[in-house]
């Protein structure tokens, strides 16, 4: 197509004056990074506490490292009795704001493209034969990314000799990543796994007068030897003719990130910093698809799992025999007894990984006696004999799909699909309980206040679209992170601490179940404030903005007034192009802490970012048809009827039915387009 097309490319080609670069295998296999990349932010956790460490201290910035409750649910109950002892943290994080600029480049990188969330959410759920109504399996998945126009999806119908697999695919992968066959089905979730670490590199300083006079390379120390850092030169190309050439310096953990910002030399005693990511390894994400799509059975499938590592998954799986199943793919470093979510000392051999763990002692579990496997990025067990992570998403949702999942003995997929579209927030009803709690100790005088707090003491927790105690709970919720951690933190680096939502929502979480806390006092003021008076504070707050923006009647205070979603094209960002290219704004219900997500970016709300990037069920008893929607269409190009058809379909919770049968495709109707390979 490239190159009988010249000249004739979609219209964002010419617009920015882009000639695309033929289409390579490593290309196809550069997407699994690429999302890797995007799904991991434990990396993001490691430098914003570390920034944080240096401004207020351990003591106080441990108090607000992320957690996961232990009472909450977990995927896997299966787990083996050991604790894990915790790094207690050293003073050697000034000068760590070398870091900043790197950040601030990801985030550029990560806004221009829409991806200014976290995005790394999801839902998976699978019932056995005796929890089905269909007698078969059942399997759901939606995954929670970024949603731009147009969609990340593209649904596909691979068939050839030995092939007849159908569900999601990247554009550019020739694999289903989600979906099924005529014999097993599987989805996917982040597994949240840490699989990322920074390195505090400690120069030789008896090498640099060396170093001075051009003799010697720079030189780090590690466990008390000199290595030098090894260099290489990379050029970054900008359109046509133009280029910049940076130098990438590295250690044996991998790339100086420290280096990256030209700010880094105007932070004092700017440290060098060096990551390591196990996407660095190889490893064979789209061996490990061809395997999975050709699967027959649980033996075929564990084989192509075996061959995933990053981004870790949770993989669930499904089969006509009757069999369910779940397994963690992923690569897990495995650590020594500390704290890897702070920057390490890169010169101790202390703080090295030891390798991952073996495949054959990654979580898993089969054919479980609940007859069902739910996963939503929730913890994957607990007490394990090595860590996984302690950056997992808040377990409002696990809670949500665990309590549906136990109202009734059997299910079908359409109850399924009304489950993938629940706004309803277990998070919202302890926060609002805690909330009302402290009202009824401090009574309000003010009107509005009072009537907010009788919405909220009516609400079901619901997050529609139409709703009045979702958008007061909402805007509460942004107040009440302001005015907990902004003073100490200050506006940048509180941005970066509730970038990746799970974090703040976590934390929350304790601070709420505390008694008190030093992080409700604001520095600002002479008197101590309470955890009370920061919650009265953020209703009034919030009831203020809300009145400002929305008017003095509350009738007018719908959740959709405020929470919208535009499915936005990078075109779309320019003035006058975003009618053409953006799709939307839509009212929307959900949050972050609902089945059917609504992310918004807490520096920035309260715009939907992510959500459930498309929904699919499949009921084995029908294994070549199945029910899928994603949120914009097939279509990359604007005026085109298939770029935008899915939308309505979308927000409205429907589905399509899409088949596999060839006979029924041949005898439907339906339009067909032929692509013949060029000899």
């Amino acid at each position: 197509f490239i190159n009988s097309h010249k000249g004739k490319y979609p219209i964002e080609f010419d617009m920015i004056g882009y000639e695309p670069e033929p289409w390579q295998i490593y290309h196809s296999i550069l997407l699994s990074r690429l999302m890797a990349w995007e799904l991991n932010l434990s990396w993001w956790v490691d430098l914003t506490l570390g920034r944080l460490v240096e401004k207020v201290g351990i003591e106080r910035a441990s108090m607000v490292f992320p957690n996961y409750s232990s009472s909450s649910p977990t995927i896997n109950f299966k787990a083996a009795e050991k604790g894990k002892s915790f790094f207690s943290g050293q003073s050697i994080y000034s000068g760590i704001s070398s870091v900043a600029g790197f950040m601030q480049i990801v985030q550029s990188y990560r806004k221009y493209f829409n991806m200014d969330a976290s995005g790394v959410g999801s839902n998976s759920w699978v019932i056995d034969s005796s929890r089905s109504l269909s007698g078969k399996p059942i399997i759901a998945n939606d995954p929670h990314l970024t949603l731009p126009a147009p969609s990340k999806w593209f649904e596909m119908h691979l068939t050839a000799p030995g092939w007849n697999v159908a569900g999601a695919s990247f554009p550019g992968s020739p694999f289903i990543i989600i979906g099924h066959n005529a014999k097993i089905a599987w989805a996917l979730t982040n597994a949240m796994i840490d699989e990322s670490d920074f390195y505090i590199e400690k120069l030789d300083s008896t090498k640099l007068d060396s170093v001075r006079q051009n003799k010697t390379p720079l030189q780090y120390l590690y466990d008390k030897k000199s290595i030098p850092i090894e260099s290489h030169e990379e050029i970054i190309r900008i359109g046509k003719d133009d280029s910049i050439t940076i130098n990438v310096r590295r250690t044996h953990h991998g790339p100086i990130i420290s280096d990256v910002h030209p700010s880094t030399e105007k932070v004092k005693n700017s440290k060098l910093i060096s990551m390591r990511w196990a996407g660095s390894d190889v490893s064979k994400e789209s061996y490990a698809l061809y395997l999975i799509n050709k699967s027959n059975n649980a033996q075929d499938f564990v084989r192509g799992v075996r061959e995933f590592a990053v981004p870790g998954q949770n993989i669930s799986y499904a089969d006509v025999d009757g069999n369910i199943g779940y397994w963690t793919a992923a690569k897990i470093p495995l650590r020594g007894k500390y704290d890897s979510m702070l920057p390490l000392p890169g010169w101790s051999s202390d703080y090295e990984w030891k390798g991952y763990v073996p495949f054959e002692q990654l979580p898993k579990s089969w054919n479980p006696k609940e007859g069902f496997i739910a996963t939503a990025n929730n913890k994957i067990e607990n007490n394990s004999p090595y860590y996984i992570s302690n950056l997992y998403m808040p377990p409002s949702r696990i809670e949500r799909i665990r309590e549906l999942l136990n109202s009734e003995k059997k299910f079908s997929a359409d109850d399924f699909k009304r489950f993938q579209n629940d706004c309803v927030s277990s998070y919202a009803k302890f926060v609002t309980h805690v909330l009302l709690k402290s009202f009824e100790l401090y009574p309000p005088n003010n009107e509005s206040i009072k009537s907010a707090l009788e919405y909220l003491k009516n609400w079901d927790f619901k997050h529609s679209s139409t709703d009045i105690a979702s958008t007061i709970f909402n805007v509460f919720f942004v107040k009440l992170l302001h005015n907990t951690f902004e003073d100490e933190m200050g506006i940048d680096l509180f941005s970066d601490y509730v970038f990746f939502s799970a974090v703040p929502i976590n934390v929350m979480d304790k601070l709420l179940q505390s008694d008190n806390s030093v992080w409700f006092d604001d520095i600002n003021t002479e008197r101590m404030e309470t955890k009370d008076d920061v919650i009265q504070k953020s209703l009034s707050d919030a009831v203020k903005q809300l009145q400002k923006e929305l008017g003095s009647a509350m009738k007018n205070w719908q959740w959709g007034n405020l929470h919208t979603i535009t499915f936005e094209h990078p075109i779309g960002t320019q003035k006058y192009l975003d009618k053409i290219f953006n799709i939307g704004p839509f009212k929307i219900g959900g949050s972050s802490n609902t089945i059917n997500n609504g992310e918004y970016n807490f520096s920035n709300p309260y715009k939907e970012i992510v959500g459930p990037s498309t929904r699919i069920v499949v009921d084995m008893a029908k294994p070549l048809e199945y029910y899928s929607v994603i949120t914009t269409g097939q279509s990359g190009q604007p005026l085109h009827k298939h770029y935008d058809d899915q939308t309505t379909l979308w927000l409205n919770g429907v589905y399509r039915k899409v088949i596999m049968d060839e006979n029924e495709i041949k005898n439907s109707g339906w339009r067909k387009l032929t692509l013949t390979p060029m000899e």
